[in-house]
């Protein structure tokens, strides 16, 4: 039986992607020359733990009851659901290194090591945070990533039988940045990504930034060495992917690309068009139906996505016909309503923004708007505030004139049929999937919860 790495960095979106000559040379950009890189793939929600759960459950967030982070008092609805409790029912070594982020409310006494096991269904956590570990930067999380990868490392290099999945959760890239400027990054050479002002705080943000995901790249590297090392790359499916985008402006907790799209490298040891690029559409939901397919194991009916495997195989190079995204509460307090889903096909992307279901006012704004980039504390300007930051309604936004969603063409003549056409998806999928927002049910914000 095959063995699968999961590779799970946050905050980073497709930043990760080798796309220069000195990418190229990274240890991932040696993973991306060995594997199919899907360059159209999104997570269902743009926040760590419901897009963690998403994935590695295989439905919405708001069906499997994760709708903000975990560590916020939410639960997984049926945690006998998750990847790994399903794998280890399947006779495999269910191993966790670094972070998990789908079980650790506060409240059992804990720690989300306990929870991994007790809750999630992982059969071994590696103790890799008590590793001495020297970072060229005084920066804990970088820290305590390379010794979780490293306990990944040596957990790949030990002798084994059985198969065995290993999730690595890395999370030195949330906000949090060291000084790029002190560690070889020049802000002035950043561009900022579309939605973030060219300021100079915007920049050294950036490099600061570009600082942690060389230290994610390390991380890879050592893992991919170990697999080396240790001959299993010749039988391990190694997948890495990111949570949602980057924790800047217009992007993470939002709805448009630059929040929901991530990287999706897939290399097979079967060799599986190694080192090509496919655009198919994709979601993080058809993960696990992937692996299923993939391991030859029975996909359990609860999954909505379709398996990747055809397009591995080169059967076909088409992927859905659109994918799915949901984000439930304000950041960065998450104490108030922001409802949104959307659906985006390769044209199109409609956005419905739900009301409040306990406001007096349904007309109130959810929220002030998209995360706010705290590097320089400036929001959207006002015309734009108006337009992403409205109580309820549609946005429609032509992906192939207007790739920044910048324009809301909702209310065009010349685009009422791909209104309908949109509108009639998003239904029947949040029909299908039973989302709780048709019925006004969706539970109240977290810090509500607190003071009841």
């Amino acid at each position: 039986m095959r063995n699968i790495v999961l590779i799970q960095p946050e905050d980073c979106g497709r930043d990760l992607e080798p796309t220069r000559e000195a990418d190229a040379r990274s240890a991932i950009g040696r993973l991306a020359r060995e594997s199919l890189r899907f360059r159209h793939a999104f997570c269902e929600s743009p926040l760590c733990s419901p897009s963690r759960a998403a994935m590695l459950t295989g439905t919405p967030s708001y069906q499997n009851g994760m709708f903000t982070v975990a560590h916020r008092g939410y639960d997984l609805h049926e945690p006998s659901r998750h990847l790994a409790a399903f794998l280890a029912g399947h006779g495999y070594d269910t191993v966790l290194a670094g972070q998990q982020h789908e079980s650790d409310n506060g409240t059992r006494g804990h720690s989300r090591e306990e929870d991994a096991k007790a809750i999630l269904g992982y059969t071994r956590v590696l103790a890799g945070e008590s590793d001495p570990v020297d970072t060229a930067y005084d920066h804990e999380r970088t820290r305590v990533d390379l010794a979780n990868a490293r306990a990944a490392a040596r957990f790949l290099r030990e002798p084994r039988e059985g198969p065995f999945f290993l999730s690595v959760g890395l999370w030195n890239a949330h906000r949090g940045f060291p000084d790029g400027r002190a560690h070889g990054e020049e802000p002035d050479h950043e561009r900022p990504p579309g939605p973030v002002p060219d300021t100079p705080a915007a920049r050294e943000a950036l490099a600061g930034y570009r600082v942690l995901l060389g230290a994610v790249d390390r991380c890879v590297g050592m893992i991919m060495d170990a697999l080396a090392e240790s001959g299993r790359l010749e039988d391990t499916l190694v997948v890495l992917t990111v949570d949602h985008g980057p924790a800047f402006r217009g992007m993470k907790t939002t709805l448009y690309d630059p929040g929901t799209s991530v990287s999706l490298l897939m290399r097979f040891p079967e060799g599986f068009r190694a080192g090509e690029t496919t655009d198919a559409l994709v979601s993080q939901l058809d993960l696990f139906p992937t692996l299923c397919d993939y391991l030859g194991l029975e996909a359990p009916t609860w999954l909505v996505g379709g398996s990747l495997m055809p397009i591995a195989r080169g059967e076909r190079d088409t992927g859905s016909e659109a994918v799915f995204t949901s984000h439930h509460y304000a950041t960065p307090s998450l104490d108030r309503y922001d409802l949104k889903r959307a659906v985006r096909t390769d044209r199109y992307k409609l956005i419905r923004l739900l009301p409040d279901p306990a406001a007096s006012d349904p007309d109130e704004p959810l929220s002030p708007g998209p995360f706010l980039d705290r590097a320089d504390g400036k929001e959207w300007p006002e015309a734009e505030r108006r337009l992403h930051g409205r109580a309820h309604g549609e946005l429609l936004f032509d992906l192939v004139l207007d790739p920044m969603e910048r324009i809301d063409v909702s209310d065009r003549p010349a685009y009422a049929a791909a209104r309908a056409d949109l509108r009639g998806r998003l239904a029947d999928w949040l029909a299908r999937t039973d989302d709780p927002a048709l019925r006004g049910a969706v539970p109240a914000p977290p810090a509500t919860q607190r003071a009841s």
